[in-house]
């Protein structure tokens, strides 16, 4: 019962036809990957949920931790910068950003502090290529000025639309 929960029909049509066709044991190492990656999430997932920003201060170190050690400060300073405001000037610009990079998120975001630890929750769970290329997509993401939108709804008001 508790596998047709986590697991859809075809994932289940999958592996059958892996056991017909006798590619079970050719397809074991990205099983074994796949059960490596879920463990993974598992451990780094199991951080407490914040009330607080040392809490959250503390699930970002603990997140940290778990990428690689030479990219450990490059992932902590890009967090930092998101959680401080540094990218994506509006939550609905973020919001389009992550979910474009296929991060699960709710349509009104919590605090840039939760979405910091998410992101780095997310980003110790990919690989290199792809945790370089999250960072190095935001970082060249247009940033558009808050003060900006502001400004261009005074001038122009709701003449556009």
């Amino acid at each position: 019962m508790r596998l047709s929960i986590e697991y859809d029909g075809a994932e289940f049509e999958d592996a059958l036809d892996l056991i017909h066709s006798g590619q079970l044991f050719k397809a074991l190492p990205s099983v074994v990957s796949a059960a490596k990656l879920v463990r993974k999430r598992q451990q780094v997932t199991r951080a407490p949920a914040a009330s607080r920003p040392q809490d959250y201060e503390k699930n970002l170190r603990n997140i940290i931790q778990s990428i690689p050690a030479d990219q450990q400060k490059a992932v902590y300073d890009f967090v930092r910068r998101l959680q401080d405001g540094g990218f994506f000037s509006s939550t609905a610009a973020l919001r389009s950003f992550l979910v474009s990079h296929g991060m699960s998120v709710p349509q009104k975001l919590p605090s840039r502090q939760a979405v910091g630890v998410k992101v780095a929750l997310h980003l110790a769970m990919v690989d290199d290529f792809h945790r370089g290329e999250f960072i190095k997509d935001a970082q060249s993401a247009p940033q558009e000025s808050s003060l900006k939108r502001w400004s261009d709804l005074i001038v122009k008001g709701d003449r556009e639309g």
